[in-house]
């Protein structure tokens, strides 16, 4: 059986961090929410196949405690996985930092509600149990949890810029 949760690894880049040097507090919700569109992603239940699905899925709760700080060019990983998915979608996440020092840990729970009507429904869908399942047990599709475009933490370096000098201009 397979263990629900997946990782999601990056660099802490300058616009992350704040006048401390450190990396600023509100910037590990994000992390936490590419960690969750990963999640979503490997269970082929992604914001196209949600959409699709009738219901709307937002964030009622977040929670994040943090336990050492992220500097500047720290490579870090975010886990993510499935604590609850009964009456509503709770996930779990942990920092890891250099060396695998936990830096944060933490959770979002969210809630499904019908897109035509705005009713909060009070068990989770059908549809999404359905995808949990299939992924459970390792029957998914292969071309579900396939995504459209390659994450930034696996893209490597960013291609060289190269300016061109005009006669008489300085670069």
């Amino acid at each position: 059986m397979r263990e629900r949760k997946v990782r999601f690894v990056s660099e802490v880049p300058f616009c992350d961090v704040d006048s401390l040097g450190v990396v600023w507090h509100g910037r590990y919700l994000n992390y936490f929410e590419l960690a969750r569109t990963a999640l979503f992603r490997q269970v082929g239940f992604d914001i196209k196949e949600m959409t699709r699905s009738g219901y709307v899925w937002p964030v009622i709760e977040a929670h994040c405690r943090y336990l050492s700080p992220l500097q500047y060019g720290d490579r870090f990983a975010v886990d993510a996985r499935f604590a609850d998915i009964q009456h509503r979608v709770k996930i779990e996440y942990t920092v890891t930092g250099p060396g695998g020092r936990r830096v944060a840990k933490g959770h979002t729970v969210q809630a499904a509600v019908r897109a035509k009507t705005g009713t909060l429904v009070l068990n989770t869908p059908d549809v999404l149990l359905h995808h949990l399942s299939l992924w459970k047990e390792g029957t998914l599709p292969k071309s579900i949890n396939k995504s459209p475009r390659t994450p930034l933490s696996q893209r490597g370096d960013p291609p060289k810029l190269r300016l061109k000098r005009r006669r008489g201009q300085r670069i």
